[in-house]
């Protein structure tokens, strides 16, 4: 049983590729669920369960395949190309929204990533490439990164004063829109 704890700690806390590609699918799941709550909040649409699991399954092994088998940039192209057409059929949200919904969720996850990986580097002492190739530092950097945006998605549910929705572009007509596309 110790072997075997012990083998446990070595795999997460010695640079392992391997181990970073198999746990990175349960992360892609949660980053999925919690960039669709951030856009479903802002726009303040109530989603199915059957709309939240088509989503994320659907944005899960998109991703997935495009990570494995794509390079980069690539990859990140076609990963945000079909996360708009996924937003768009399973939401049904107009084009300006898709776009709004992709261009927040990511703003929100990149300044959280800007904000504390230079922190948190500094707190542990370590290296940007022990950071990157590391598990236990990466996933244990991402669950807290994942616990502050599920935090603050909650609060701003409870909150029912404020109301966080744009609600500007569905009293648009289409020849406005037409208008906002091409710009």
């Amino acid at each position: 049983m110790t072997q075997l704890l012990n083998n446990i700690g070595i795999a997460l806390s010695s640079e392992n590729p391997n181990l970073i590609t198999i746990l990175g699918i349960p992360m892609t799941i949660i980053e999925t669920y919690l960039s669709m709550q951030i856009f479903l909040t802002i726009f303040n649409i109530k989603a199915t369960k059957k709309q939240v699991f088509g989503y994320v399954l659907s944005v899960v092994i998109i991703s997935t395949i495009s990570a494995n088998f794509i390079g980069a940039p690539f990859n990140v192209i076609l990963n945000y190309a079909c996360i708009i057409l996924c937003i768009k059929f399973i939401f049904s949200f107009n084009i300006l929204q898709c776009f709004l919904s992709l261009i927040t969720s990511s703003f929100v996850f990149g300044l959280m990533n800007i904000l504390l990986q230079k922190p948190y580097m500094k707190l542990v002492n370590i290296s940007f490439e022990e950071f990157a190739n590391i598990p236990i530092y990466r996933f244990s950097f991402l669950i807290i990164i994942y616990a502050i945006i599920f935090i603050a998605l909650l609060l701003i549910k409870k909150v029912k004063n404020i109301k966080f929705s744009f609600d500007l572009f569905d009293g648009l007509d289409k020849k406005t829109l037409r208008l906002l596309y091409l710009n």
